[in-house]
């Protein structure tokens, strides 16, 4: 079979969820390598763990070096596989299922995300979803979500394909997708009325947003998929005569794999979907 594109997800929040203990064992790692009592929990959602560590180094006046970073992804390597318990982790309901039909309708997957080559490729393990993956473009050096989608825009270019639409949870996963053109799909665990009472507020807080408009200067309108149609939830009506692709891209939101199974498909076949055209 001709392989039709690729399609990208982000891991953590969007397929798999480690119940905060990857995120523990993060702290923990960071601590033993310092010799640190304390630390604030940094942002994690959408973030890149190099970055992370950087900003957690320049925080507390500690250096940053190659040494320092081996050591820390060894002790953070350390804590997931000894401290966390993975049988407390959970793939998101359905997403075995839309993650095969993708495959077996003839798309590339690939994984976006900021998690480190090492713990990244030991959730997936843990998840059995590495199955499902033609390339993983995980953090090595890379200190932006947009470095790590120039990686995948590289293998979909050594196949031949594009990149057809970005799935994930993040405000990162959303402006990274618009970069390039591709058309992002936003991934919320949680149904909550709140998305269509004020939904300027509800993806200000869920997405931590400190201001709506950069999103409007990308999206012009939003959605919500369920199983059966796609709602409107709001759109800036606002013609932006200096980007022709800013007001054609479209951000899609859904709540569960189930429900976007048959549509996601025949949004893919309608050609609706912007394929990644920009490189920079």
């Amino acid at each position: 079979m001709k392989n039709k594109g690729i399609i990208t997800f982000d891991l953590d929040g969007t397929l798999i969820s480690t119940q905060s203990e990857a995120k523990q064992a993060y702290i923990k790692a960071f601590k033993k390598t310092f010799n640190l009592d304390y630390i604030d929990e940094p942002i994690f959602k959408g973030g890149v763990d190099l970055q992370i560590f950087k900003t957690l180094c320049n925080n507390y006046g500690l250096e940053f070096n190659y040494e320092n970073e081996k050591k820390f992804i060894k002790n953070y390597l350390f804590f997931l596989k000894k401290e966390s318990n993975p049988e407390n982790w959970f793939v998101y309901d359905k997403a075995h299922e839309f993650l095969s039909l993708l495959k077996k309708s003839g798309f590339l997957l690939v994984i976006v995300s900021g998690n480190y080559f090492e713990t990244g490729i030991y959730k997936l393990q843990k998840a059995n979803l590495i199955k499902y993956f033609s390339f993983l473009s995980f953090n090595s050096k890379e200190n932006t979500r947009n470095e790590l989608m120039q990686k995948a825009i590289e293998f979909a270019r050594s196949e031949n394909l594009k990149i057809l639409s970005h799935i994930g949870d993040a405000y990162s996963d959303v402006m990274t997708s618009c970069h390039f053109n591709i058309t992002p799909f936003l991934f919320i665990s949680e149904k909550n009325d709140e998305l269509f009472l004020n939904f300027k507020n509800y993806i200000i807080s869920k997405l931590l947003v400190d201001d709506f408009n950069k999103l409007e200067d990308k999206i012009n309108s939003f959605y919500f998929l369920n199983s059966s149609s796609i709602s409107k939830l709001y759109s800036n009506n606002i013609e932006k005569e200096d980007s022709f692709v800013n007001i054609k891209q479209k951000l899609f939101i859904f709540n569960s794999y189930y429900d976007i199974h048959n549509i996601f498909m025949d949004l893919i076949e309608s050609n609706l979907l912007n394929s990644e055209g920009k490189n920079e």
